[in-house]
């Protein structure tokens, strides 16, 4: 079995966000774990290495889709740590933006359930 069989064979293909998640063991973080002659490695960087050759040195392996059990190499990148933090940050950023709109639309639904116009009157 090569590397790519051997991600094919632990991971299922998830239509809904073209993600292949990892089924097999998961570290305490959230990546997936695989043994690969007698040398550990986290799944995605396996992926992306049985696809594309080793990895740049000074590289990481960063999920696009922000999914760690992703081994999908498209959703993969090779970049710098810098760009790696970079990313991520602004992912928290988004994602804290998009919980706070969220918590509008819930109050505006209980205030206003018919959907009136003092839904389009209150401020964001």
């Amino acid at each position: 079995m090569n590397k790519a069989q051997k991600v094919a064979h632990y991971s299922v293909y998830d239509p809904r966000t073209g993600c292949r998640i990892w089924t097999a063991s998961k570290s305490e973080t959230g990546y997936g774990n695989v043994r690969w002659k007698d040398r550990r490695y986290k799944a995605h960087r396996l992926a992306w290495e049985a696809v594309n050759g080793p990895i740049p040195a000074g590289a990481v392996i960063h999920h696009k889709c922000g999914v760690r059990l992703c081994v999908n190499v498209a959703h993969l990148q090779a970049v710098t740590p810098q760009e790696n933090s970079a990313e991520m940050l602004e992912r928290q950023y988004y994602l804290a933006r998009i919980r706070e709109l969220e918590a509008v639309v819930e109050r505006l639904s209980v205030r206003c359930p018919d959907r009136c116009r003092c839904a389009q009157q209150m401020p964001l």
